[in-house]
Formats: structure tokens, sequence, C-alpha cells
């Protein structure tokens, strides 16, 4: 996938997102113990967080940023329409903080792409029978488990 495909599924999913928590704000998403009005509001400050970092060349980790109390889906649409530009837009060599040390936005690319996708999945799952993962973003998604969160994962002998 390119950076554009990236982009577009990232803008695809967050739609289906707001779409559904539209629809259903009350449907549970069971994994987390959340409304779908908690999932969106979840994922959307996770990517206000990434467009702040993005677009102030942040170095270091800030907080994220407070939803709104009313227009959440609104906000949360805004909100993937402006981190997908700035996604897009921003210098492959800019450096800013991350998660994996990589101090590169590609970084960002990756970690909101896997953001959204499970989280699409986890707000049509709260209202029935999800789509599919695509083939290419699981593997990638799998990948990065096992680079990311695995290492730092309790040991439990057996």
């Amino acid at each position: 996938m390119s950076t554009t495909d990236d982009v577009a599924t990232i803008q695809r999913s967050g739609t289906l997102i707001a779409d559904v928590a539209e629809a259903n704000p009350e449907a549970t998403v069971v994994v987390y113990g959340w409304d779908l009005t908690g999932l969106v509001v979840h994922t959307g400050r996770v990517h206000r967080r990434t467009t702040d970092i993005l677009t102030k060349r942040l170095t270091d980790r800030p907080s994220r940023p407070p939803a709104p109390e009313t227009g959440i889906i609104a906000w949360f649409r805004d909100g993937v329409a402006e981190m997908c530009d700035v996604l897009e837009a921003t210098p492959a060599d800019a450096e800013v903080f991350t998660i994996d040390g990589s101090r590169r936005p590609a970084f960002w690319l990756e970690r909101m792409l896997m953001e959204t996708e499970v989280h699409r999945w986890d707000a049509e799952r709260a209202v029935g029978s999800p789509t599919p993962i695509p083939p290419e973003v699981a593997v990638r998604g799998i990948a990065e488990f096992g680079r990311m969160w695995a290492p730092h994962m309790e040991s439990h002998d057996a």
C-alpha cells in the first residue's frame, strides 16, 4: 500500500466509525467497556494528538487533547480529515516524537492506520458483524504488535 492508499483507508475507516457511532451511540464495545461514543472520544483524541505532533513538530510526548462535551461526531469527523491531510503533507524527514524512537512521521501513518482500522472493526462489531480488516493491513498490524507491544508484555512461566 502507498501512503495515499493508507491515508484513504484511514479516512474510510474513520468515516465508518463516525457513521456507526452516530446511528448507535450507546452500543457497547465489550472489549473496552465503552459505548460507541466512548470509542469515538478515545480515537478522536488519539487522532488529534497525532495531528499536534506532526503539525507542531513536537519531539516530546504530549498529552491527548480533550474532547468537546457536545458535537463529538462532528469533532471526530473534522479530526480525521485534518489528520489525513497532515499525514500526507508532513515531510518524511521531519523529526517528531514517536513511541518507537524512530522520530519519523512514517511511524504515525502506520500507527494511525492500525488505530483507526482496529477501532473501525470494534465499532462494527458493537452493532453486528464487522467487515474483516484487509489482509495486507492485518499483516502489518501483526508485525507492529511484534515490534512494539509484545516485547513489553509480562512473561508468565508455565
